[in-house]
């Protein structure tokens, strides 16, 4: 069998050829996914009378994906969440970056790695992703190039393996940005999906969402979900840091174990018929609940609207090269960045 078809998508406005790769396996299960920004843009699952539900959200065009802003589907880099101030200091030399939410730097910039043309070779089972970013690409140091490989098996498990490497010490903390909606993604809201997050401790935010430096535990707040919790019920507990972040965009410190890969979260249906399991080799996991959609036009001639797909972004945590507590997200130079995150559905 082929597991993996090459379709033309579009060409960009620089007239850039776009092409898309679905990913198929033995139990019909479809992902769909674009070299522009290597973005998932389709995970087609079946459901009990036979036909494939799409579980994330995204545009039918690449117009869309050019003009959107929502991260539908993209990988972000070179550094996922926020950095404060849009600056950092490495190696006793302070590097601006572009500021693309307030005085903020958020998900790689403007023009960060969701907007690239990515080079790609099909493997057996999946695609693996290429893009180098040159030296100061929005302003980061060294020319760092990160592969990105997905692999979709006959478990209904995405595999997504970063490796990276860098001419000159760098940041890098790339990470996935689906909006996954169980029930399909023209279901309306998650809210009634619900969710647990394998975290003793999370990192509160100050106003403009960028971490205070603490890290605190869930016990006695809205953000302990080491045990199933519906998403409406957490994200309208009245909680400064629910207000901070309108609902859930709120990193957790994943529990460590004696395995290298752990679990991160579970994502439950409203009606408690699909699954989905996160797995990580990296020690935070974001959690957001589409909060700031507001009303954009999706897939299939359906509206998206707040809280209509939730994200589950895996990543070291925001703001961490400022951070001195936080683990670092520096690549030096001759080093080789590795993770693994795995999508499971069941």
């Amino acid at each position: 069998m082929k597991y993996v078809k090459k379709d033309y998508f579009g060409t960009t406005k620089d007239l850039n050829q776009v092409y898309k790769f679905t990913i198929f396996n033995n139990r019909g299960t479809e992902v769909d996914i674009i070299n522009y920004g290597a973005t998932v843009t389709s995970f087609r699952i079946n459901n009990d009378f036979g036909e494939l539900d799409d579980i994330i959200l995204g545009y039918d065009n690449l117009k869309d994906y050019e003009d959107g802003d929502k991260f539908f589907g993209a990988t972000i880099g070179r550094c996922a969440n926020r950095i404060s101030k849009s600056s950092f200091r490495l190696n006793d030399k302070v590097y601006i970056l572009k500021n693309n939410e307030g005085e903020n730097h958020l998900h790689g910039g403007n023009n960060g790695f969701h907007r690239r043309i990515w080079d790609y070779e099909i493997k057996e089972r999946g695609v693996c992703f290429t893009y180098v970013s040159e030296d100061m690409e929005e302003g980061y140091p060294g020319r760092c190039t990160l592969n990105v490989e997905y692999t979709l098996t006959d478990e209904n498990e995405l595999y997504i393996d970063y490796t990276g490497k860098t001419t000159k010490d760098t940041v890098l903390n790339p990470t996935n940005h689906c909006y996954f909606n169980l029930n399909g993604h023209n279901s309306g809201t998650i809210l009634k999906h619900s969710l647990i997050v394998n975290a003793d401790n999370y990192t509160p935010i100050d106003s403009y969402s960028i971490p205070t430096g603490e890290i605190c535990e869930v016990d006695g707040t809205p953000f302990d979900l080491r045990k199933p919790k519906i998403v409406n019920e957490v994200i309208n507990k009245k909680h400064k840091q629910i207000s901070y972040g309108k609902g859930l965009d709120h990193n957790f410190c994943i529990n460590k174990d004696k395995n290298v890969l752990r679990l991160g979260a579970i994502l439950e249906s409203d009606n408690k018929e699909r699954k989905l399991l996160v797995y990580t080799t990296l020690p935070g996991i974001q959690v957001y609940t589409g909060n700031n959609i507001g009303t954009e036009n999706g897939k299939d001639n359906n509206i998206y609207k707040n809280h209509y797909g939730i994200c589950l972004e895996t990543q070291y945590y925001p703001n961490s090269i400022n951070i001195p507590g936080f683990e670092s997200p520096i690549l030096k130079a001759g080093d080789i960045y590795s993770s693994r995150t795995i999508y499971k559905v069941e």
